[in-house]
């Protein structure tokens, strides 16, 4: 299984829209003890749950000392949650990054670091075994745009995006 850092936006996009589980069925989750501090405040949107999925082992949270490895300015201008896993992968930690924030995406544009959101998340799960139908992507994809903050263009792009440039992702 491809190994994932997730920031907490984009698993709280996949969480509200469900599809975590079959996320976590397909991928091994990684994520830092920022994302998963702002995953678990009390009163949010899946907070027991991603608590449970913590001390389940089924996220993983890895050790703040491992992201303090990599220093580069520009990734002070991120949230802790962003940063934090784009340094876990700069560390040598995961197959691609699965985040949602503007300026972590530019970063990894910038840098030529693989990642994509939470809006692609269905499209490359259909590339797997698991028979996901056309209809049900393009379900998936309209409402996590719903839910999210994403530039028409991002959707635009998302689903203009050949299955050759998603293979690379694919379970």
């Amino acid at each position: 299984m491809k190994a994932i850092l997730v920031d907490s936006s984009s698993a709280i996009l996949l969480y509200k829209s469900g599809w975590l589980n079959p996320t976590l069925n397909q991928f091994r989750l990684f994520t830092g003890q920022a994302a998963s501090r702002e995953l678990t405040v009390p009163g949010y949107p899946g907070a027991a749950h991603f608590q449970r999925l913590f001390e389940q082992g089924e996220i993983k949270v890895l050790p703040v000392d491992a992201a303090q490895t990599y220093r580069d300015d520009a990734l002070e201008t991120m949230g802790a949650g962003e940063s934090g896993c784009i340094r876990h992968f700069l560390g040598g930690v995961g197959d691609f990054l699965l985040l949602d924030d503007g300026r972590a995406a530019a970063y990894c544009r910038a840098r030529k670091i693989p990642y994509v959101n939470a809006l692609l998340m269905p499209r490359i799960l259909a590339l797997g075994d698991d028979g996901i139908a056309p209809p049900t992507v393009a379900d998936a994809m309209g409402r996590i745009y719903a839910l999210g903050r994403y530039a028409p263009w991002v959707r635009d792009h998302a689903c203009r995006l050949s299955d050759a440039a998603l293979a690379p992702f694919r379970p």
